[in-house]
């Protein structure tokens, strides 16, 4: 019953497995915030590297003022070795708060 009512609520399917991130994804659309953003991409499972890059690249874009999504883009990278992808994420963390400690650590 919860998951009918949440899906007539969202106006689209809303399965139990899946209702935190599904809660999540329509706070998001209401009102992105990086909280919010920040528990939908810690709540993804390991492997889930595109749908992270996709949560990341939305945070990005949605606030884009703000340089963690970059950050953890550019982290992300690094895990991989995707270096020159990384660079390219860690130059827009620096354009948007040059200040972080976190880019100077990347760097």
């Amino acid at each position: 019953r919860l998951a009918k009512m949440f899906t007539e609520a969202a106006g689209r399917p809303v399965r139990f497995r899946t209702l935190v991130g599904d809660l999540l994804d329509l706070a998001i659309e209401l009102d992105p915030s990086p909280e919010r953003f920040r528990h939908r991409v810690d709540r993804l499972p390991k492997g889930a590297r595109s749908e992270r890059e996709k949560i990341l690249q939305a945070w990005a874009a949605a606030l884009p003022r703000d340089a963690e999504p970059w950050i953890r883009l550019a982290q992300d990278c690094a895990k991989r070795s995707a270096l020159k992808k990384g660079l390219r994420h860690l130059e827009e963390a620096e354009r948007r708060d040059p200040l972080t400690a976190e880019v100077r650590a990347l760097r």
